[in-house]
Parts: structure tokens; sequence; C-alpha cells
């Protein structure tokens, strides 16, 4: 693996949603264009939601866009009136009204410029061998680390455990995995929970949140009460950890299907979770890749006949069923079979090698891209750098 630097600073990471929404005057949706650096979409959205003393619910926004990146996305709100804020990490543009409210599936693209520092001086030709392989063969569409960020260091997919009917141990996932904002204090805290579980006397001593005083002091008086407690996470949240072991569950399966596809000139790169495999190039057994797409693991997902058997193979190995996606229980949130590209080929690729003013002697590539909705720009750069 190459070193480099990415995120040096926002502006090295612009993101900019392309959409495919027509205005029309007479609807009650304001459409927006939202630039940001240095906030998440869902916690932006809830400080305008406070500034502009609006419900947070009359927000609609179609993908999350990193807090460590320059992002331009759209977003609506249901409202009449016009508002057009400028402050110095966000500005909101009125563009006029449109009849849905903003959702993923009105996102056709992203446009992506990354710019990539610390490159040493003998880099280029290397770098230029892999980005004409991935102009012409494309590369693996993994679900990269940002997917996974309710992964937990020692107990695994709060996902794993609702499909495996576990119930205390996916609430132990959801009150006990560090998130990025948690302070050291935080941290402890969750440790004790995590050490102390079921032991409720002596969590709700520790608790230091209303919800964690909520939780504790109810599992103290209902010892068994955990699908209660489940069923009452937000949609949002539940649908997020839903997705994040079925991503898991998809990057397993494409991996497994390159190793026994593609033989020599495998290259890993190292995960979170899993590690990530490249390849160079396809070759006429491997070439319908480009064209294959495999929906996410679910109950009614039909697999296409050349990963069936991988498919159930590795649910096996899971010690899954599809039945197992079907849970009547937690009705908040589904499984569902989104479809996926197995390969994904970047539009309007351009580069150019540049010195780093920012490191001394050493050299920055910039990279201008297209991707599909979905589609990961941090794992093209994987890609080139694997």
């Amino acid at each position: 693996m190459i070193p480099f630097k990415i995120k040096v600073q926002p502006k090295d990471f612009i993101v900019k949603e392309i959409v495919d929404l027509k205005l029309n005057e007479s609807s009650d949706y304001g459409l927006y264009i939202l630039e940001k650096q240095g906030y998440g979409t869902v916690e932006l959205l809830k400080i305008l939601s406070k500034k502009l003393n609006l419900s947070f619910t009359d927000f609609s926004y179609g993908g999350r866009k990193d807090k460590c990146a320059y992002t331009i996305q759209y977003i609506t709100i249901k409202n009449k009136n016009a508002f057009n804020i400028k402050e110095k990490n966000y500005s909101l543009k009125f563009c006029g009204y449109t009849q849905k409210p903003m959702q993923p599936a009105f996102i056709s693209a992203n446009e992506f410029k990354i710019t990539v520092r610390d490159l040493s001086l003998d880099l280029e030709k290397k770098i230029l061998n892999n980005i004409d392989n991935v102009k012409n063969f494309g590369y693996p569409n993994y679900f990269d680390n940002q997917r996974f960020g309710s992964y937990h260091r020692y107990d695994g997919f709060f996902g794993e455990k609702i499909l495996r009917r576990h119930y205390s141990g996916a609430l132990k996932i959801y009150l006990t995995n560090f998130r990025s904002n948690d302070t050291t204090a935080d941290k402890a805290r969750k440790e004790f929970f995590f050490k102390n579980w079921g032991d409720w006397k002596t969590c709700l001593e520790k608790a230091k949140t209303d919800y964690e005083k909520k939780v504790f002091s109810f599992l103290k008086k209902n010892k068994d009460a955990f699908i209660f407690i489940l069923q009452r996470i937000p949609k949002e949240k539940m649908s997020l950890y839903f997705a994040a072991y079925q991503s898991y569950l998809w990057n397993i399966l494409v991996k497994r299907l390159i190793k026994n596809l593609i033989k020599g000139n495998l290259k890993l790169y190292k995960g979170l979770v899993e590690d990530y495999l490249f390849y160079e190039k396809l070759d006429s057994h491997s070439l319908f890749l480009k064209e294959l797409i495999i929906p996410l693991a679910a109950k009614k997902a039909k697999m296409p006949p050349q990963v069936f058997d991988l498919y159930i193979k590795i649910l096996n190995e899971q010690k899954l069923k599809p039945t197992f996606f079907d849970n009547r229980k937690l009705r908040q949130a589904f499984f569902k079979p989104i479809p996926r590209k197995v390969i994904v080929i970047p539009k309007e690729f351009s580069y150019e090698f540049l010195d780093d003013e920012f490191y001394k002697g050493k050299r920055k590539l910039i990279l201008k891209f297209i991707l599909p909705r979905g589609s990961y720009g941090t794992m093209l750069v994987k890609r080139l750098f694997s």
C-alpha cells in the first residue's frame, strides 16, 4: 500500500450531487442547494431546523455527506418561505419549489474532485498504470469504511444480532458503541456499560444521558424488555444499522467472487472490518462482472445465477438463512434487497500531477470524476493506491 494523504483540508475532497428534479411553483417543498464543510448532513439540518424554527421532519435529503469534506447537495424544506443563509462553514441557497421531498432516488450521480497529497516523486508511473486499468476495467464497487461506523469494536454488527434474534446483544451494541463525537468520558462510560452489561442497577448508577437513564431504569424493572426498547429506536438509525451489515455481506460476496474468478495480480487494501481485494484487469472469463448487479442480502433478494450458490454458502458460514431477514418484531425498518452494480467505471475521469504546496519536495494528484449514486470516491483512491 502506497502512503498518501487525503482530506488535509476540506476542499481537498469535494463532492457535488447531480440530481434529476423538476421545479414546480405550486408545490410546498422548497428546493435548496446546501454547501458545507465541517458538518455531517443530519447534524447541520438539525442546526438549521432550530435556526429557522422549523421541525426537523420538514427537512429531507438524498445522501448523508461526510463532515470531513466540502460537499454540495440538494435538500428540501416543507415550507412556502424562501430561506437564504450564508455562514462561515455552510450556505443555504433557495432554488425554487419541487413536487416531492428530496430522496436518494433523485440523485443520479456524484461529481468528485479529490486531491491526494504527500506523494513521492517516483510514484507517477505506477499510479498512471493503475489509472489506465481503472479507466478500462473499473474497480469493485465495495462499500467503504464510512458505511461501517456502527461496527462494534468487540461485538460486531447490530444487524447481525437482530438476524440471530439476539436482542440483548443488539441493544448492547447500540448503547456501548463509540461514535465519532464521543469524548474520553463518553467512551469510558460506554466501556463500563459493556463490562457490566446485565447489572442494570450498576449501569443506572453510572448513566449520564437522559436516554441511558431511561433505558437502564426500565431494564432494572423489566429485565428482558430488550425488544420493547429496540422498537423505539428511530427508523432512520435502525435502517443505517441494518444496511451496515447488509453492506458487509455484499462486500464479502463480491470479494469472494473476484478471488474465485480472477487469478493472479490481486491486491489487498486494509479495511475497517474486512480487507478490500482489487484486481488489475478483467479477462474473457470475468468481463461479465462489468454488467453484473447483485442485490443486498434480504429475504426476497433475487440473486443472479452466477452468484446464488456462493451467496447461500456465505449465509451458511454466517449461520444465517434468507428467512432470518424478515423480523416481524421490529417493523420500523426492513432489510431491503437494494440492487448494486459489482463493478463501477468512473465517468469524465481526468487527473493532474502537481507539486504539493503542503509537503515540500512531494507531489499531489488531483482527480476529477463522476460516480453513480451510492459509489464511494474514497474506494477509487484505494484502488489507485493499492
